[in-house]
């Protein structure tokens, strides 16, 4: 089924190449009660817009050991500087070098903060999604918007506020479905499935991305469409 540019919650069906990612970041972890996480306490995410921006110019740069000195313990075993470096030279290869940076959108989702940072390569445009835990540190990288603008969008609705799914909208998305109307869609959800306990999963596709729900009574699985920007284009029900 053709993937819709406005919010519906209806069957759906479609899928495409996992996109490679250096970097995974962890779940949500789900939530018994119904106050929002701790990042949800400050929505603000300039200082990680800021770190996201100078981690790739870092990348860019070749400084290696610079780019990964804010990462955790886990990303620190994943992704070595030597593996960093050769990670990013892949990236070069196949969308040469970087330009500039066009965009960085921050946001916070159930465990710290995710940040969009959208990069003018010479082949093109491509979105990178970078993960922050509570303490400031790296948690994850992936070389598509699509896992990041997943866990912000839905986490978003979940923890009661629709002002920040909307403001991961693109343009079409948010004149059909504005801060008001996402937030009464939400509700919809909710009672139908239950109180949002969290996200279970989330399956990168590159340009959309599976997210499995946990609310009280059933863990459905919506679809979170990106464009190359981040910008989420379609929310859809795709598995009651």
């Amino acid at each position: 089924m053709r993937v819709l540019r406005n919010v519906m919650l209806s069957l759906a069906a479609g899928a495409c190449a996992h996109a490679a990612s250096p970097g995974s970041p962890a779940a949500p972890t789900e939530s018994g009660d119904l106050l929002s996480p701790t990042a949800f306490a400050n929505t603000s995410a300039a200082t990680e817009e800021t770190e996201a921006r100078s981690l790739v110019q870092k990348l860019e740069a070749h400084d290696d050991p610079g780019a990964s000195a804010d990462f955790d313990a886990a990303l620190k075993g994943t992704l070595p500087p030597d593996k960093l470096a050769s990670t990013w030279a892949q990236f070069e290869g196949q969308w040469g070098s970087l330009v500039t940076i066009e965009d960085v959108h921050g946001q916070p989702y159930a465990k710290g903060w995710a940040v969009l940072v959208t990069c003018r390569f010479d082949k093109g445009v491509h979105t990178l999604s970078i993960f922050f835990d509570p303490n400031g540190q790296v948690s994850g990288i992936w070389n598509s918007p699509g896992i990041g603008a997943a866990n912000m969008f839905v986490d978003a609705l979940g923890y009661h506020h629709p002002e920040l799914a909307d403001a991961l909208s693109d343009e079409t998305m948010h004149d059909s479905m504005p801060t008001a109307t996402l937030e009464k869609m939400w509700e919809d959800v909710q009672s139908r499935f239950g109180t949002y306990r969290g996200i279970r999963e989330v399956v990168d596709k590159g340009t959309f991305a599976l997210v499995t729900v946990a609310f009280d009574h059933h863990e459905p699985v919506f679809k979170v469409s990106v464009d190359e920007r981040g910008k989420v284009t379609g929310f859809q029900l795709v598995e009651k």
